[in-house]
């Protein structure tokens, strides 16, 4: 299904990026948009189950839930679930790259418009069942500070975050492209192997460390992830 969609993407839409990380991206009619080509998932083996769990679950026992596009109807999650998958790309990405404001705007919208479909005490639930109550705290904090959301519309979270959050969004304003993906490495001649961009790798070793207190059982493993994936780039 997602081949056929990344197909039209590439007929009918604008500046289509490569697929990455089951994402593909494009604009069509001035309105970006993304594809994605599977659930969310966690790199955590315990909690990713959990997470899977929750949404086969949540699907079956969830009565249809649809939006209207151009006249044509599209099944959408169940709204609950559909904050839960929200956060968990937030979290991701928080990781992986940094605060995405785009994200976060998309969240702040979708709490807007559809908050009062969501069940926040099943959604809670989830998230104590997923570890993610600190990373919770932490968005939900940025969400209040730069978009004035008061704290009874996030009722995903409970509590402040432990976090200076004005810095925190001052440094999502001067992020640079040393991310994940900007490193990995190789193998020359001789039996060293070196990687593409010492600079990158230093700043997702100190990235991981930074938010490993939002969210530590999921950090490790991502952080591991993220390296195997650069070793695998090794080439003779």
């Amino acid at each position: 299904m997602y081949r056929k969609a990344d197909e039209w993407a590439e007929k009918n839409g604008s500046a289509p990026t490569n697929p990455s990380r089951h994402i593909m991206q494009y604009t069509w009619n001035g309105i970006e948009i993304e594809h994605h080509h599977c659930m969310q998932q966690l790199t955590n083996k315990a909690l990713n189950a959990r997470l899977q769990a929750i949404t086969e679950k949540e699907i079956r026992e969830s009565k249809p839930a649809y939006i209207t596009i151009y006249d044509t109807r599209v099944e959408v999650l169940p709204p609950t679930l559909s904050l839960l998958h929200a956060l968990i790309r937030i979290t991701r990405y928080i990781l992986n790259e940094g605060i995405c404001m785009k994200q976060l705007i998309d969240l702040g919208i979708y709490l807007r418009k559809a908050g009062d479909k969501v069940d926040f005490v099943k959604l809670q639930t989830w998230i104590k069942k997923l570890g993610m109550q600190n990373i919770a705290r932490l968005i939900s904090g940025i969400m209040v500070t730069l978009f004035g959301f008061e704290e009874d519309e996030l009722q995903f979270a409970s509590g402040k975050p432990d976090a200076d959050i004005n810095s925190i969004i001052n440094e999502m304003f001067h992020i640079t492209d040393n991310h994940a993906d900007s490193w990995y490495f190789t193998q020359g001649k001789n039996i060293f192997v070196r990687t593409s961009d010492s600079n990158a790798m230093i700043w997702q070793i100190k990235h991981s460390a930074k938010y490993f207190r939002y969210y530590p059982s999921e950090t490790v493993t991502n952080f591991f992830t993220t390296f195997a994936h650069s070793i695998s780039h090794i080439e003779e």
